[in-house]
């Protein structure tokens, strides 16, 4: 597109009152792949067909401290699963003076009726015949949920603190129009913006960004006014594209 020269009203003076939507978009790819990864990651750590969530931390418990004894295996289910079989296992054994019933899983049969099992000498109730769990097979490794969760975590993590930075730059920053400005390429829902500005020392300075198709930004552009770059006072390289409506005085 043919290169467009701006003018426009005035931003505010620094310290701006910068608007909730100036910095709600930004980067929205990025939290929405971290609440993607954190979920995943959530779902595969706490996945067990309607066992209690507890489960998961009751296989941790019998990991560390677990009692053994024996117990004979009662009744064996085979439960409908995607892929590889999943197998329900009930036990009965002797513990602390009474006789105890467990449920377990496994991704096969196990030979029997004897077994041995595995329980908290604190609590027989929290019992499991050995190689089994309490907790349903997860469909992720363990690992790579917890991975999955923290690499989710992190991500969102590292939006709130891209959005902070640009809410500080917005309120805080330099403000002037952009000398010039075009939309040099278009994507699915967005476009790229190529612009020029000049910094406190009257420099040129070029940059390029982002911005939704049917946002403020891109339409100003298209239409030739009202655009500015906010930048860091010592840092010019690090500015935003920005429009008068980024700010708002109920903010």
């Amino acid at each position: 597109m043919t290169q467009i020269l701006m003018s426009g009203p005035q931003l505010p003076a620094a310290p701006r009152p910068v608007s909730w939507r100036a910095t709600a978009g930004h980067r929205s790819a990025w939290v929405t792949a971290g609440v993607a990864l954190a979920c995943l990651g959530i779902v595969g750590l706490a996945w067990d067909h309607g066992t209690a969530p507890r489960r998961l931390f009751d296989d941790v418990a019998l990991d560390g401290a677990a009692t053994r004894t024996t117990g004979q295996i009662v009744a064996t289910e085979v439960l409908a699963s995607v892929g590889q079989p999943i197998v329900q296992l009930t036990a009965r054994f002797q513990a602390a003076g009474r006789q105890w019933q467990l449920s377990s899983f496994a991704a096969h049969a196990l030979p029997g009726p004897d077994c041995v099992v595995e329980y908290l000498e604190r609590d027989p109730s929290i019992a499991r015949v050995q190689g089994t769990t309490r907790s349903l097979p997860a469909r992720l490794p363990p690992n790579l949920a917890g991975s999955l969760l923290a690499v989710g975590i992190a991500v969102i993590l590292l939006w709130v603190r891209a959005r902070l930075d640009r809410r500080i730059l917005l309120r805080e920053g330099r403000a002037v129009p952009v000398e010039s400005a075009r939309i040099v390429a278009e994507g699915w829902g967005s476009v790229a913006v190529e612009f020029t500005f000049r910094d406190r020392e009257q420099r040129q300075r070029h940059g390029r960004t982002t911005c939704p198709r049917h946002g403020e930004v891109a339409r100003s552009v298209a239409t030739g006014a009202g655009v500015f770059v906010v930048h860091q006072h010592a840092r010019p390289e690090r500015h935003c594209l920005t429009t008068p409506s980024a700010f708002d005085a109920q903010s």
